[in-house]
């Protein structure tokens, strides 16, 4: 078996730091970090950028919590209505997957100006693209995610119900009164635990540093708008859907059922269509990388960018072609034809 490792929330000044809560503020800026250079080195308006990347971040956190404490504790809603805004007890991975869309939905037709000393929202008159700043997203949320369930491995928070002793895979979870085999400072490890159980934090974090190693071997790869998307979404919804299978669906933190599945595999039948509709999509429109385009430093006018720099420069339309050849159709087609009874 897998020994069962525990560590202890460590203080820094007057405060105590659990390490679930570390590595999840380490996989927000590892995510943030990722995007932003990313976002930049392909050409997006990085004011645009930033607003949807906050927008998703900030619904996407109200959403985790909401979908957790609704779809996974819904007796203390009913028996404390202000549990939905008590934001320091339970997330849903899939509420924040949810609200990180809602919020994008919301910035693709929502902006603000400046009125006086405020802000203001105000409806775009056309909306922005989502699906380009999705490519950009998705990928780089899908890397810092490792640390995020690196969080949850660490506090074994999503754990299956019991299984034999000696089970391979499992970890020694121990009981009240089993003593650590080895203790080093704040870390305590049990190799003989007499509650063994899966740790589905752990196996999914193997599975996204493979997903993270994949991304990372194709950063520079030339691809069509939506491939990243499709693949993330594809490959990661049937893993989660059958992993939530073992999950411990008995005690205080068991997983609630809605008609046979929990709401994570419902999320994952959504997410494989979604994932599949993105991915046809893709299969349509020719690939496509944004360059930033100069606007200073040319000597003369060979260092100047051409027409076609500059079209090759541009992000993808709202519907995901490049805009670079649609120019180059649109050429091909203004050109005067000669026939045989013409010659």
């Amino acid at each position: 078996m897998i020994p069962y490792v525990q560590i202890d929330a460590f203080p820094i000044g007057p405060f105590w730091i659990q390490p679930f809560g570390a590595c999840v503020l380490l996989a927000g800026v590892v995510g943030w970090k990722l995007m932003m250079i990313r976002a930049r080195s392909l050409g997006f308006d990085m004011p645009d950028f930033r607003a949807c990347c906050l927008w998703a971040l900030v619904v996407g956190a109200l959403m985790s919590h909401v979908v957790d404490v609704v779809f996974y504790h819904p007796g203390e809603v009913a028996a404390d209505p202000l549990a939905l805004v008590r934001f320091d007890n339970g997330i849903s991975s899939f509420g924040g997957f949810l609200g990180a869309v809602l919020g994008g939905i919301a910035w693709r037709s929502i902006d603000w100006k400046k009125v006086g000393f405020f802000k203001v929202p105000f409806v775009r008159p056309k909306p922005m693209p989502m699906l380009p700043i999705a490519d950009v997203i998705t990928p780089c949320f899908a890397i810092s995610y490792v640390f995020g369930r690196l969080g949850c491995a660490i506090a074994h928070d999503h754990v299956s119900a019991e299984v034999p002793i000696g089970t391979p895979l499992a970890i020694a979870a121990p009981v009240p009164g089993d003593v650590p085999a080895y203790t080093w400072g704040l870390v305590r490890v049990w190799t003989h635990g007499r509650a063994p159980r899966y740790d589905l934090g752990l196996f999914e974090l193997v599975f996204l540093m493979v997903l993270a190693v994949a991304l990372i071997a194709t950063w520079n790869r030339v691809l069509a708008v939506g491939t990243r998307v499709a693949v993330v979404l594809i490959s990661y919804a049937p893993v989660r859907f059958a992993m939530d299978y073992l999950r411990d669906t008995t005690g205080e933190n068991g997983d609630m059922r809605h008609a046979t599945l929990t709401f994570a595999q419902w999320s994952s039948v959504a997410m494989l269509a979604v994932g599949i509709a993105i991915a046809l999509r893709a299969r349509r429109h020719q690939p496509w990388r944004t360059m930033p385009t100069p606007t200073t430093g040319a000597k003369n006018e060979s260092d100047a960018p051409s027409p076609d720099d500059e079209m090759k420069s541009k992000p993808p339309n709202a519907d995901g072609t490049n805009p670079a050849s649609e120019a180059a159709s649109a050429s091909r087609n203004a050109r005067p034809r000669t026939s045989s009874c013409d010659s």
